[in-house]
């Protein structure tokens, strides 16, 4: 089922806390993932990237605008953020099985007549948990 930005936005609260304020624990990492350092360049690893692959990011800062074509996996800690210029969509999940597991994603644009989002699922089968936006 393709999921609009609304739902993508919900599920991304969702990962948050729970209604009492209490904190949910953080996403499992994957079992097989790719380390990547902070400034390294996500979009080429991302364009190379084989359906399944896994990459964990490392507390620190990664350029967006970002696209996901394959179903990737994105994991890392709050600490590890994805930031854009403040315009467009920071990350576009446009693949059946991609996963955004626990970073924090920043910098999108506020048009919404262009649906301008943090993370904008365009998929089946995505996973967006734990993500702070």
């Amino acid at each position: 089922m393709r999921i609009g930005l609304a739902a993508g936005l919900a599920a991304l609260a969702l990962g948050a806390a729970t209604s009492r304020g209490e904190a949910f624990p953080p996403p499992e990492r994957p079992a097989a993932c790719r380390e990547v350092a902070a400034g390294a360049d996500l979009a080429g690893l991302l364009a190379d990237a084989a359906p399944g692959a896994a990459f964990c990011l490392a507390p620190g800062t990664y350029a967006g605008p970002l696209r996901v074509r394959a179903g990737v996996t994105i994991f890392g800690p709050r600490d590890a953020v994805l930031r854009s210029s403040g315009e467009g969509t920071t990350l576009r999940l446009e693949a059946d099985g991609a996963a955004l597991l626990g970073i924090t994603v920043d910098g999108s644009g506020g048009r919404y007549d262009l649906l301008d989002a943090a993370v904008h699922v365009q998929a089946h089968d995505v996973r967006v948990e734990g993500v702070l936006v």
